[in-house]
């Protein structure tokens, strides 16, 4: 095994031998396209090691490659022990992107559906089935499925959004309908991704982006419930409230240890341009992008849920008051971004797209 480090990883596009750790146990296969989330669950582990493989018949049967060569290649050849000197020839795997939230069977599971979405009703009965899961693990403490389940959901996400975004032309498109707790994280992380595509950031900062919004309630989950309700919010418990960031936080880095990037986002997630968020109250200079991108995603969908002082009835009246308020709370290209990212005249009452 030769040991093997993130650098080397990111010139690399498609993976030319296994990569493993440090007990010998097979991360990514040879074969495997190197995605953001793939990059990201590489650096969460301490060393890393490559096997190079010494002929075809190592790789395993789930990928497929096309072979390009001016030779034709006998199974019985010699040559074939070639097949992964990349000088000699030129390999691409055929694209499939099967994720195990594409196997769920979702029969027993009874969500909502938003008929108006661009996401098909059974893709968003399977994410929030999935995310269920991921909800329990968290609440059973059984944090070494969590990481690597955040970011499936992640990778989904990315996946399917890069693949309709501009088909969209509502944001209402877009939303999940149902039980909050269940749909606003995954609502957030689909508008976090479509803003952060729609700025034109790189791949690496749209996938932090993506897993920070999916991320940035855990803490709530460590919460009584009759905190987590509004008129808790509003009352003597809002202190008990405002800790949920920073116990996120925590867990983020003491029980599933991710990157601090990725942590700071869930932290700094309820701050304030003009210094009035918690827990820290930061200002403007202090806010980064990621976590700006989330903080808009957020009011917005605790908007659209009626989960703020306003009640609304439809995405237009939400945007209205994000545009009359949201500039003493969101840094001014994040949040005009996001108002102009779709059609302004989003008038469909939410109880109408329920199917």
């Amino acid at each position: 095994m030769n040991l093997l480090s993130i650098e080397e990883l990111l010139d690399e596009k498609t993976l030319l031998y296994n990569v493993v750790d440090e007990s010998g146990n097979i991360i990514l296969k040879a074969g495997e396209i190197l995605t953001p989330g793939k990059i990201l669950q590489l650096r969460q582990i301490p060393k890393l090691y490559r096997i190079d493989l010494e002929s075809s018949n190592k790789i395993n049967s789930e990928y497929n490659f096309i072979v390009s060569n001016s030779e034709s290649l006998n199974s019985n050849s010699a040559k074939t022990e070639t097949i992964f000197n990349e000088k000699s020839y030129l390999m691409t795997r055929i694209p499939k992107t099967v994720f195990s939230i594409d196997k769920l069977d979702t029969k027993n599971f009874k969500g909502v559906i938003n008929k108006t979405s661009k996401i098909d009703s059974l893709t968003q009965n399977r994410i929030k089935l999935f995310y269920t899961k991921i909800i329990d693990a968290v609440k059973k403490n059984n944090y070494a499925d969590v990481v690597p389940m955040y970011n499936e959901i992640r990778d989904k996400i990315l996946y399917d959004i890069k693949t309709l975004l501009n088909n969209v032309n509502h944001f209402s498109q877009l939303k999940l309908l149902g039980e909050y707790s269940l749909c606003h994280s995954l609502n957030v992380a689909i508008l976090a991704a479509a803003l952060s595509y729609k700025l034109g950031l790189s791949q690496d900062i749209v996938s932090d982006v993506t897993l920070g919004a999916l991320y940035h309630d855990i803490g709530k989950i460590y919460l009584p419930q009759n905190v987590l309700e509004p008129e808790g919010i509003l009352s003597e418990n809002v202190k008990l409230y405002k800790t949920h960031p920073e116990i996120g936080y925590r867990v983020l880095k003491e029980k599933l240890n991710v990157e601090e990037n990725i942590a700071k986002i869930v932290l700094n997630h309820h701050e304030c341009v003009n210094g009035t968020g918690f827990p820290n109250g930061l200002s403007m200079q202090n806010i980064d992008t990621p976590t700006a991108i989330i903080s808009v995603c957020n009011y917005f969908d605790n908007l659209t849920f009626n989960k703020t002082e306003y009640k609304i009835k439809n995405t237009r009246e939400a945007l209205k008051i994000m545009l009359k308020t949201g500039s003493l709370y969101f840094k001014a290209e994040i949040l005009y971004g996001f108002i102009n990212m779709f059609s302004y005249n989003d008038t469909m009452p939410f109880e109408e797209m329920i199917l």
